[in-house]
């Protein structure tokens, strides 16, 4: 465990019913919470996955106990709280799992945040048959997913849907304005490695790697929103102020006619800004199959295996099987895009 850009907390952890297992985000207990709508923060205690906040009084427990490792510190803090319930919404963190085990009279429940791919995300990135995971819940977005979770773990499933989605209303499904939003998916850390595993050239894949396609569907909706006279939204990913200028600076790159750039500012606000569009463009993230769920029109255009073949699965992994549909793709070639961005527009 190491101390750099970490924030010590020197009030003790009470005694409670629950205890959650969050990022430092939900670690704030603020309405930016997963959990806010759900829980009363007054229900719970709360660690830090990546421990940036450590409870100073667990961490000297810790110490005494000779233990200088992370898990020691999360297991300090589980004996402490002495929680009836163990929650997580970070469901791909193995490390979560792994303390299933050590505590077996305390219900383990995990909740499904994300979509869930093989290569590089759980399904494919942890040696199972070794190395076994165990939880008594897992609550999760489809019966389809539930089936692969039950299969690596040793788990109960609940399917629930996304929980964020389910907080919100319907969209309305006659949108009479004319205007395409596309999520962005560009991270600021463009430069760092994607995956230790190297190309053909020696050189580990960088994260730049996968804005190569971005750049290119950037130029194709510029280009199509021009020609057919429909506004153009373009929603951020980060919240960050310096991020979000890299993000602006980036789309100003690729797309040469008028757009908007909406930055994301709070958890809702990319379902938002999306809620007067008449179609949703993007390449594959959560937010694409939450807003299809919600009622939008998504094109969805998944092309990152031209980088890299085993980045992901294909478009509605693991239920849907087929490359091409109605609505998504895995082809570049701007005749098919336009085609599905037409098809999303006006059929009935």
């Amino acid at each position: 465990m190491y101390f750099f850009k970490k924030k010590l907390i020197f009030s003790f952890p009470k005694k409670k019913k629950m205890l959650l297992y969050v990022n430092s985000v939900d670690y704030i207990k603020n309405k930016e919470s997963f959990f806010h709508e759900t829980l009363d923060c007054n229900t719970y205690e709360v660690i830090d996955q990546n421990l940036y906040f450590i409870n100073f009084w667990i961490l000297l427990l810790t110490f005494l106990k000779l233990n200088f490792s992370s898990m020691s510190y999360k297991c300090t803090m589980i004996k402490w709280v002495r929680p009836k319930f163990f929650i997580t919404n970070i469901d791909n963190d193995v490390n979560f799992y792994k303390l299933k085990p050590l505590f077996p009279n305390i219900i383990f429940v995990a909740i499904q945040n994300g979509w869930r791919g093989k290569a590089n995300d759980i399904f494919g990135s942890h040696d199972f048959k070794n190395d076994p995971l165990y939880c008594d819940y897992i609550f999760v977005f489809n019966e389809d997913v539930s089936d692969v979770y039950r299969k690596f773990f040793n788990t109960k499933t609940i399917v629930s849907g996304s929980m964020i989605a389910n907080t919100l209303k319907l969209f309305d499904p006659v949108t009479k304005k004319k205007k395409i939003s596309f999520l962005l998916q560009f991270r600021t850390r463009k430069y760092y490695p994607f995956r230790s595993k190297p190309k053909k050239n020696n050189n580990n894949y960088l994260w730049d790697d996968l804005f190569l396609n971005t750049s290119i569907i950037l130029k194709y909706l510029g280009e199509y929103c021009h020609l057919n006279n429909i506004e153009l939204n373009v929603i951020g990913r980060s919240r960050h102020g310096h991020d979000q200028i890299e993000e602006n600076n980036f789309i100003k790159e690729y797309i040469h006619h008028d757009f908007k750039y909406i930055p994301k500012v709070n958890k809702y606000s990319s379902y938002n800004a999306t809620s007067d569009s008449k179609v949703v463009v993007s390449i594959n993230s959560t937010l694409t199959f939450e807003l299809m769920a919600l009622g939008k029109r998504v094109v969805n255009i998944n092309t990152r295996s031209k980088i890299y073949q085993d980045i992901e699965d294909s478009f509605g992994y693991p239920a849907i099987k087929v490359r091409e549909g109605c609505f998504w793709t895995e082809s570049l070639d701007k005749e098919k895009i336009f085609n599905l961005i037409n098809f999303a527009i006006n059929s009935t």
